[in-house]
């Protein structure tokens, strides 16, 4: 009686386990063991806690305790609705006394509420892929055991959008948008393109960042159309070519999303310039007095080199009151091309030259002092740009390891580039990635308005906003820091009146990568052999895979790769690079312990040749295979031979007489080889026998 109370109480333990914790452990997209409560005689079930539609799973039924393979047992797929009715059931059986633990008949319980995907073979395993996403729970019966449950949760296969679409354009001017399906690189139809304004696009992308990070939110089931519609503006819908045409009537940097049922969206920025062209102005920053710069007028947004424009030169005092007229008559004039930005800029500065076909002036500056270049052109926005003529400025430079570990204490050396001196009391920053970034961008921003010049930049105030203190430079120039995170930094070095140093370091182990050898061409028929090692000890590499792609899938495999790379929160070399080429390559084998795979092409074609081990970043290499020509014997050298004869005895006599003709004087070496030359063709005139061909 004892024993059979302790059966029932374990048996409703191991219920309130499975039908409490499993459906959100399935959730967590781990792959684990899945065990209850130890019964006798219990039955587990191993399986892939995620699982995609139409992906084969192998599903795995033990016996609890000694680990074994259970063979005959019967494996059903349950519904979440029917989990929960056979709880139910479960918990009615077992409280009853005419029934109790021991006497449920879990197959027909198994019949009633699931689906019998397969019965286990000697080596316990089921094999299945699942023709629906849902949520289901595993059921593994067998005479003489108790049951064993496992959860397993299959998602749709999502495919994902990518969007082509110029970078640039002007207001009015008709765009080509493509929407295409990234893993085919296929243009997608009927697909929805929307525009988003800036504000409105940090706000889309902040939701979608927050519902993408929750957990409990899958998302390939978030409704990117409703977002979208949410925050911009429909433009179009794609035809069968995948595209839209539109004309933006605002100036903005848009975000073009793309959305379709079933795919994830896509993504692409453009920007949109107004009718109004502008121009640009490329200069060097600095120069000295009598030296020769030039200087080259743009118009902004295209980059295209604008013949004819003015140049002048204006002192920063006339440039500031040049700026002032220019901002009080773009205000009272309701046409901008019609402001004469000429007639004022002449009045205030010095002119140079007109711009030749290629956008240029050329020019040597007199007189030291801080200048500002003005070009201006009817129908332009005037360009202004800084230059500083006299004594170059002096410049930091870095100098500190590419790489060291975590809490080693680096040593960074800043001097002066010219001169080679250190520079004690330099501020030396470190930026992230992405920090260092956007402080490019700022920079860049700030030269190209060319209000100031490039060594008046108040670098240690950009410094402070994108970047962690780590020291100031002592005497010897240098400054003592131990990094505590993993990561790539860019190391930035700023002192007033220098221009900043930047050195870039990486904090942590280096990732391995792997190296491929094989020869550039080959016939096919012949046996190649391909070497794979370790790129920076040069040690062959056992047990990599080798795959072959063709030329076709090469493109396809780099977009999925760099994809890859973008989503992956682990570290590159742990991508599992291996299962994406798998989908576009064909496996040769795997490296012996000499680091060595022997394979035949069979194909002639350009094929990329992909080392990859797991903990290793891929290697590649290319190799071209060439068919090998025979006649009609099929005797491929015979029939070289043959070729190469028959083209000899054509043409070889004429151009010996041609040569001695066209030559009244030849030196005696070049006698003596023509003469070898008429002997080869007399010698290859004689018919061609089995044994010379053998």
């Amino acid at each position: 009686m004892k024993k059979k109370w302790f059966a029932i109480m374990s048996a409703l333990m191991v219920l309130v386990l499975l039908f409490t914790g499993l459906p959100a452990m399935a959730q967590d997209g781990t792959v684990e063991d899945v065990e209850a409560v130890s019964l006798p005689n219990a039955l587990v079930i191993r399986a892939p806690r995620l699982a995609y539609v139409g992906q084969e799973v192998t599903i795995g039924v033990y016996e609890r305790g000694t680990g074994a393979p259970v063979g005959g047992a019967f494996v059903f797929a349950l519904s979440r609705e029917n989990a929960e009715a056979l709880q139910a059931e479960m918990a009615t059986l077992r409280a009853s006394e005419a029934t109790g633990t021991e006497g449920i008949d879990y197959q027909a319980l198994g019949e009633a509420y699931g689906e019998l995907i397969g019965i286990t073979g000697n080596n316990g395993e089921v094999y299945h892929a699942f023709d629906e996403a849902g949520w289901y729970l595993l059921l593994a019966v067998k005479g003489g055991y108790y049951p064993g449950f496992a959860p397993i949760a299959v998602r749709p296969v999502v495919k994902a959008l990518g969007i082509k679409a110029p970078q640039n354009a002007r207001v009015g001017e008709e765009v080509t948008i493509t929407v295409f399906e990234r893993g085919t690189q296929q243009p997608v139809e009927n697909a929805l393109v929307f525009a988003v304004s800036p504000g409105a696009a940090e706000a889309l992308q902040a939701e979608m960042t927050t519902l993408r990070e929750d957990t409990t939110v899958d998302v390939a089931s978030i409704d990117y159309e409703a977002l979208a519609r949410r925050y911009g503006e429909l433009i179009g819908i794609t035809n069968e070519y995948g595209e839209v045409h539109h004309a933006f009537d605002k100036a903005g940097r848009y975000l073009l999303i793309a959305v379709k049922a079933d795919y994830l969206p896509g993504f692409a920025r453009i920007n949109i310039w107004p009718t109004i062209k502008a121009l640009g102005i490329k200069a060097p920053d600095t120069a000295r007095v009598g030296e020769e710069i030039t200087i080259t007028v743009f118009e902004r947004g295209t980059g295209v080199p604008v013949e004819g424009a003015g140049v002048w030169a204006l002192s920063r005092e006339n440039a500031e009151i040049v700026k002032e007229e220019v901002a009080r008559l773009q205000e009272e004039t309701a046409t901008l091309e019609d402001i004469d930005y000429e007639e004022l800029v002449r009045i205030y500065g010095e002119f140079i030259d007109w711009t030749n076909e290629n956008g240029e002036v050329y020019h040597a500056f007199d007189e030291a002092g801080c200048y500002v270049l003005v070009a201006v052109k009817r129908g332009y926005l005037p360009a202004f740009r800084v230059i500083r003529v006299g004594t170059v400025p002096k410049a930091l430079v870095i100098d500190a390891p590419k790489t060291a570990p975590v809490g080693e204490i680096v040593t960074i050396g800043v001097s002066e580039r010219l001169s080679g001196e250190a520079v004690e009391g330099a501020f030396v920053f470190a930026l992230s990635r992405d920090n260092a970034v956007a402080l490019n961008e700022e920079i860049t921003r700030i030269r190209e308005a060319g209000e100031i010049a490039a060594v008046d930049i108040d670098y240690k105030a950009l410094a402070d906003c994108y970047g962690e203190l780590i020291g100031i430079t002592n005497g010897a120039g240098e400054v003592y820091h131990a990094f505590d995170e993993v990561g790539w930094y860019l190391l930035l070095a700023v002192k007033p009146d220098y221009l900043p140093g930047f050195a870039p370091i990486r904090i942590g182990t280096l990732p391995k990568a792997l190296g491929i050898r094989a020869p550039q061409m080959a016939k096919t028929g012949e046996e190649v052999t391909m070497v794979v090692f370790e790129r920076r000890t040069q040690s062959p590499v056992e047990g990599a895979g080798v795959w072959a792609v063709s030329r076709d899938n090469i493109d396809v495999l780099k977009e999925q790769i760099a994809q890859l790379n973008e989503t992956a929160v682990a570290a590159a070399a742990d991508v599992d690079y291996e299962a994406i080429v798998r989908l576009v390559g064909e496996f040769i084998d795997w490296t012996d312990e000499n680091g060595e795979v022997r394979h035949t092409f069979e194909e002639p074609g350009l094929y990329l040749l992909v080392a990859i081990k797991k903990g290793y970043y891929p290697g590649c290499t290319l190799i071209v295979i060439r068919s090998v020509s025979t006649d009609s014997s099929g005797n491929a050298l015979q029939a070289t031979r043959a070729r190469l004869v028959q083209a000899v005895q054509a043409n070889g006599p004429q151009l010996i007489r041609a040569q001695v003709q066209a030559n009244t004087s030849l030196s005696p070496h070049r006698i003596q080889r023509l003469i070898a030359v008429k002997n080869q063709i007399q010698a290859v005139n004689q018919p061609v026998s089995a044994e010379d061909t053998e």
